[in-house]
């Protein structure tokens, strides 16, 4: 449907291409009016969506707001309707440049009379809607725009974003009691109550909280789960910014203010908030943005949201500047735990939305990083790190727990690299395929150093003795007893990503990269399997075994290794647990939008290796070796990533 809508023109805009198709709920495409050559974004809300009134209604209460308010620091929205199939849409205008979310991605904290001017500038732009009785009620970083701007001081114009919960005081939009919608990270105690307690204090708070976030690099409050967050919020103090920084000592007033748990106890109106702010700093002008156009897409669930989940449509339109071509994502698959497909449906279901949204963002900056939180299993030991090259952490290599795991037989098997460049992924650049792998177009390329890996997936008679010493890296599935010794030799599975790499780094190795776990699994020849060119033996190799299907001892199968002599064979690659690596999520072909990959402290990572508690493929897997898909790592996750954790191992790879 969305490439059929390329040269379509609605009401005097011809849509020239895909801006972003992530959400749940819709499609955003950029648009240039066919006589005047203006600039637009059109956002699609989905047919099947379009004929649930209540979904329409939240979808357009976003232009209903926004076109309310006449201020410059307000999205423009152009035009509303619905087009012939049935589905609605929402025009508005075309924003260059960057989130604040993603300004703080590549900035982390901002200079003190930077975040005051564009809290300042946040303010009145809000205050203008509170004017109107309108109550924005999920302000964060995503929804704060930096429009480049050459004529103002801090070199960047705030626009608030996203109006689609937006609670209008004469709106015929109802909301259920007991329903809360906003984001973890900077919900009022009210909001956590009920949503219809929200009004401009609401909004204080949240805009108070983005204040502490831009001063310190980190939410006043941290998860690392949902309740931890509500029950912060409702009841614990805030810290004051000079307890992280004692420079700040000047915000600790409009900071501990702004976050009172009364709303009666907070600024009683936006401008009462500006006046409480400092004054009389010397303006920093905003960092020139890196040459690369940075993407922010707010549809992903901010666990994150890791991205806004309480929002109607995701507002990548305006996060993309307007020299980035847009590519089309490629297609969606069911086994996708990236939380954007979960995101949008769920602001129309009130708590389900907050569920999906939290996140502890400032784990890692000075704090103890609780590693990926899934309700209903305990959490990692470190936190997510900034990009795909990672040192590992940990304790140093442990003599005694190297030998034990050589005498229990998982060998280091040594891959030499390839004599000249191979590209990996799967053999098409046909974004029709529905083979997952990295289309060669990407150019990954496989290693270009020697490395070792291991011969089979971590077992749990492996990682029992650093578990008994680490009892905090408890994942969501309990070691078999020591009596049970087939359990033993089956895969260590449920465990975060955060307590898997750190029991690779007390080895001296850390989880492989994407690169290294396919080229072991492929070889220079890219082989389809990592056995060769025989096809997929359910009977003989462990994989889409139902949905209840459990792990087995690991080298049991007669058909998942790799060619070669004893030596040279790797075990259980395609079968059996599917494998953490140390890489970020990455998308199959180049181009996309991949924000929502780490948002805040929640990131995703790359899981290698057929899929275990699945049920068995329509058609026979042609490339097993080239399945990847993405996994909640680290931060606040959904519950379907933890059950999808529950058949999820590891095995460790070094340099050599």
């Amino acid at each position: 449907m969305s490439d059929r809508m390329i040269g379509v023109v609605i009401n005097n805009y011809r849509i020239v291409d895909v801006l972003d198709r992530s959400g749940g709920m819709g499609i955003v495409y950029r648009a240039v009016h066919v006589t005047m050559g203006q600039r637009a974004v059109i956002k699609q809300l989905y047919p099947q969506y379009s004929q649930n009134p209540s979904m329409v209604a939240r979808f357009l209460n976003e232009a209903r707001a926004a076109a309310a308010i006449d201020d410059p620091g307000i999205v423009k929205i152009f035009d509303q309707g619905t087009l012939p199939d049935g589905s609605a849409y929402i025009t508005m205008e075309h924003l260059p440049g960057t989130s604040l979310r993603g300004h703080l991605r590549q900035a982390t904290r901002v200079a003190p009379d930077l975040a005051v001017a564009f809290i300042r500038q946040a303010a009145r732009a809000v205050g203008a809607a509170h004017r109107m009785n309108i109550v924005h009620r999920d302000l964060k970083p995503e929804n704060l725009f930096l429009c480049p701007d050459p004529d103002v001081p801090e070199g960047a114009r705030i626009k608030v974003l996203d109006f689609g919960i937006a609670k209008l005081v004469d709106s015929p939009i109802g909301t259920q009691t007991g329903t809360q919608m906003g984001t973890p990270a900077y919900m009022g105690p009210e909001q956590w109550r009920n949503a219809k307690l929200a009004d401009a204090r609401s909004d204080i708070y949240s805009l108070g909280c983005i204040l502490f976030e831009m001063l310190t690099g980190r939410t006043p409050f941290l998860g690392p789960a949902i309740p931890d967050f509500m029950d912060q919020h409702r009841f614990r103090e805030p810290p004051l910014p000079s307890s992280i920084d004692q420079s700040l000592a000047a915000f600790d007033h409009v900071i501990q203010r702004s976050l009172a748990k009364s709303l009666d106890d907070r600024f009683a109106a936006i401008d009462d908030f500006v006046a409480a702010l400092p004054r009389g700093m010397h303006t920093t002008p905003l960092p020139a943005p890196p040459a690369t156009p940075v993407r922010q897409a707010t549809a992903p669930a901010d666990v994150s949201s890791s991205l806004p989940v309480s929002t109607t449509l995701s507002s990548a339109a305006a996060s993309i500047s307007s020299a980035a071509p847009a590519t089309p994502r490629p297609r969606k698959r069911t086994t996708l735990l990236a939380l954007s497909a979960v995101a949008a449906v769920a602001a129309i279901v009130g708590v389900a939305a907050v569920v999906a949204s939290g996140r502890d963002r400032g784990a890692g900056r000075g704090e103890a990083d609780a590693g990926a939180s899934f309700p209903g299993g305990p959490g990692g030991t470190a936190g997510a790190p900034s990009g795909p090259a990672v040192t590992p952490t940990g304790p140093p290599p442990t003599p005694a727990l190297q030998t034990a795991v050589a005498e229990l037989g998982n060998r280091w098997i040594a891959v030499a690299p390839p004599a000249r460049p191979v590209v990996l992924g799967i053999r098409t650049d046909d974004p029709r395929d529905t083979v997952s792998g990295f289309r060669p177009r990407r150019h990954v390329e496989a290693p270009s150093r020697p490395f070792e890996i291991q011969a089979h997936e971590v077992t749990w008679a492996e990682i029992k003795p650093w578990l008994e010493q680490h009892p905090q890296a408890k994942g969501v599935v309990a070691p078999p007893p020591t009596t049970d010794a087939e359990g033993l030799r089956r895969p260590a599975v449920g465990l975060p990503w955060a307590s898997a790499r750190d029991y690779c780094a007390s080895l001296g190795a850390t989880l492989p990269t994407e690169e290294q776990w396919e080229y072991a699994a492929r070889g220079s020849e890219l082989r389809p399997h990592p056995w060769g060119t025989a096809r997929l033996d359910l009977g003989r190799t462990h994989a889409y075994a139902g949905p209840n299907a459990a792990t087995r001892p690991v080298m049991t199968s007669d058909q998942d290794v790799t060619p070669g002599g004893p030596a040279e064979r790797i075990y259980d690659l395609a079968g059996n647990a599917q494998e953490w690596t140390l890489d970020l999520w990455r998308e199959d072909e180049p181009g996309q939008d991949e924000s929502w990959v780490q948002e805040g402290d929640t990131s995703f990572r790359a899981l290698r290796g057929l899929p275990l508690a699945s049920a068995s493929p329509a058609h026979a897997v042609e490339e097993g070796a080239a399945y990847r898909e993405p996994l909640c790592a680290t931060g606040v996750c959904l519950p379907k990533a933890a059950n999808h954790l529950r058949t999820v191992g590891f095995r460790c790879a070094r340099a050599k």
